[in-house]
């Protein structure tokens, strides 16, 4: 899952002070498995847009992504 963001989306996210972006990423060590279909994954990457941190264009190519 993290290797779908490029580098410069992933320093943007890592860098946020957003609670809701640290809760994602939290998310995202603890789970052994994304699954993209999930809603939680869903709404969390379209957070990501949302709060300026990767473009709405990638959400869609970010989710699409194994």
């Amino acid at each position: 899952f993290i290797l779908s963001f490029t580098a410069a989306e992933l320093a943007a996210v890592r860098a946020s002070l957003d609670p809701v972006v640290a809760q994602l990423m939290l998310a995202v060590q603890v789970t052994p498995f994304i699954d993209m279909n999930r809603q939680s994954t869903i709404n969390g990457v379209g957070y990501l847009a949302v709060a300026g941190l990767i473009a709405e264009a990638r959400v869609a190519e970010i989710l699409s992504t194994e």
